[in-house]
């Protein structure tokens, strides 16, 4: 924005005169504004001309004043106007002043140009070139009035201000050279700068302090209001800016941004939030899975990834591993799920997935159990059964009398109540043929199944379940 937005500009002029390059062209101080009206007789075109010469002007205001040129002998064709603001400090810029020739008198008539004088910087002055082409003749007792502005930009100081009448065939001065000196009085700044542009997203963080950045105008002052606590910072003259802001944890913190010029002038605000999340997601249930295994080494596992809950966030993806769907030996197998939200807090949870059953494998320590042939529908002396002290899938010894392939039917899978199949109408019809089984074989295991399969379990000297898991299987695939 301008450095400065308003001022009150005192123009007081000093004249000197300097000695005349040309003898014949008299040039002095003349009034000005509506006293250069009056001066003419009849002439009315400069009648709104204010303030005068030497009064105070105001932001955006002009000061006007004139000089009588008198012209004795010599006539000279082709003349213009050229003015030099000199300003020793080197701060001045183009636009900082303008100059527009407003017109000119003579004792009977006048003639109005709003004719701008073209700018020029050179150095520490700018050179200001009014038109060119009028003629000043023998006898010519003309008066030039002129209106130089200050803009608000302009910096308070004292500037010399030079008018010279300029031949422009030969770039000579041709008159008494006046040098004015003016004097601005910078006023007050009004006007705010804009609001600053905060280049930090809205996000969520995991971490305080917390670095907000962006632009704002140069070396202003910078509030940053919001989180636990407020700062400021000083933006670099480009306009840049940071700062570490103190946020309160489990909560969004709206941050409010502002900036204040040297003048004291602050902006609108401008903001974003910021959301400090310090807890973790946390998981719903993880249940353990228990599960039969669908062929020697396990099976394949499927379940639902647990639900999560986070303050702040509305959904988030939650990862197992294993993943559902893998293949699970058979034993206990503990899945992993974690999840992590917006901020980087990351929560887990385990559960495990149990796959009973597999091949038979012998172990040591294992001791053994004798039960009737005919428990199992066949004649001889009797099995003898390896139970491991583990309690996994037992190794089947038979004894001498024992025939193997004395049944050719192998049991694939492990049997429960509820099951149908070929298997289990098999299984009755060995628990029929042993006395246990009161029915006819259907091939749905139910109640009377349960209770058959139960008893031929405690004749065995195995835990009665029910459940055609991998001890009585073995019995079964080996009778």
């Amino acid at each position: 924005m301008p450095m400065l937005a308003a001022f009150v500009a005192t123009a007081l002029f000093f004249w000197s005169a300097a000695p005349a390059l040309a003898t014949d062209a008299t040039i002095s101080i003349a009034p000005t504004g509506t006293a250069i009206m009056n001066s003419n007789t009849g002439t009315t075109t400069l009648a709104s001309f204010s303030p005068t010469l030497g009064s105070s002007v105001s932001a955006g205001s002009s000061a006007y004043y004139g000089v009588r040129t008198m012209i004795s002998t010599n006539s000279y064709p082709n003349v213009h106007w050229r003015i030099t603001v000199h300003d020793a400090s080197g701060s001045l810029s183009l636009g900082d002043v303008t100059v527009l020739q407003k017109g000119f008198f003579d004792a009977s008539s006048s003639a109005v140009l709003d004719s701008a004088y073209s700018g020029s910087a050179s150095s520490s002055d700018l050179v200001f070139t009014g038109a060119s082409g009028w003629s000043a003749n023998a006898g010519d007792d003309l008066t030039t009035v002129d209106m130089i502005t200050f803009s608000s930009s302009t910096p308070g100081g004292s500037y010399t201000i030079t008018r010279a009448l300029i031949d422009n065939g030969t770039g000579a001065v041709i008159d008494n050279e006046f040098a004015t000196n003016v004097t601005v009085n910078a006023g007050t700044d009004t006007t705010p700068p804009a609001a600053p542009i905060i280049s930090t997203p809205a996000q969520s963080a995991s971490t305080s302090p917390f670095i907000v950045a962006g632009t704002a105008e140069g070396s202003s002052t910078i509030s940053i209001l919001g989180g636990a606590s407020s700062t400021s910072a000083t933006t670099s003259g480009a306009g840049s800016w940071n700062a570490f802001v103190t946020l309160t944890p489990n909560t969004v913190n709206h941050i409010v941004v502002r900036a204040t010029d040297a003048a004291g002038n602050t902006s609108a605000s401008s903001s974003v939030d910021i959301t400090y999340d310090t807890t973790a997601p946390v998981f719903g249930p993880a249940p353990d899975i228990t599960v039969d295994a669908t062929s020697g080494s396990g099976a394949l596992v499927t379940f639902a990834t647990p639900t999560t809950t986070d303050n702040f966030s509305n959904s988030l993806n939650a990862a197992c591993s294993p993943s559902s769907g893998s293949h699970f030996d058979v034993g206990t197998t503990t899945v992993t799920c974690t999840v992590t939200d917006a901020a980087g807090n990351s929560g887990a949870a385990t559960f495990n997935v149990m796959v009973n059953g597999g091949s038979a494998t012998p172990l040591p320590g294992s001791h053994r159990h004798t039960a009737s042939a005919g428990a199992v529908g066949g004649s001889g002396s009797g099995i003898t059964i390896a139970l491991p002290v583990s309690a996994v899938t037992p190794t089947i010894i038979l004894a001498p009398s024992q025939v193997l392939g004395a049944s050719t039917f192998q049991f694939t899978r492990f049997l429960k109540l509820g099951m149908r199949g070929d298997d289990v109408m098999e299984l009755q019809t060995r628990l029929a043929g042993a006395g246990l089984l009161k029915a006819a074989p259907t091939g749905y295991f139910g109640k009377l199944t349960l209770a058959a399969v139960k008893a031929f379990q405690k004749s065995l000297d195995l835990p009665p379940t029910g459940y055609v898991g991998p001890m009585t299987l073995a019995i079964l695939n080996n009778s």
